[in-house]
């Protein structure tokens, strides 16, 4: 995302380094297969929050990581802590998450918070 062009781990033999070259040189990208993959992990997260969060999930999920309480976060936010239960199950639907500790870790991993 930065402009890199190719990128090999330290441990690369002779070989691959000198593939590497003559593919960047050709004016192509070179990524070992151990970083594919990383890279390919880290899209395939990045595509899970395809569903946005709205602006009020949003501050629920600030406030629910921040450790409030239900209750404190709905007289926050001036709604009712039904409401606040509701946007913590569509979070924690659009994570893909099944409770909060997972919602809060996943969406720290995101870098939603």
């Amino acid at each position: 995302r930065n402009g890199a062009f190719g990128y090999l781990i330290k441990n690369a033999d002779e070989n691959e380094l000198i593939a590497a070259i003559e593919a960047v040189a050709l004016g192509k990208k070179y990524f070992n297969s151990e970083i594919s993959e990383l890279m390919i992990g880290n899209m395939a997260l990045e595509g899970e929050s395809h569903k946005k969060l709205s602006d009020r999930e949003m501050e629920v999920l600030e406030l629910v990581s921040e450790g409030r309480t239900t209750k404190e976060i709905a007289d926050q936010l001036f709604v009712s802590a039904r409401t606040v239960d509701t946007h913590r199950v569509n979070m924690m639907k659009k994570l893909s998450v099944q409770n909060t500790a997972e919602l809060i870790k996943k969406a720290a991993h995101l870098k939603l918070i």
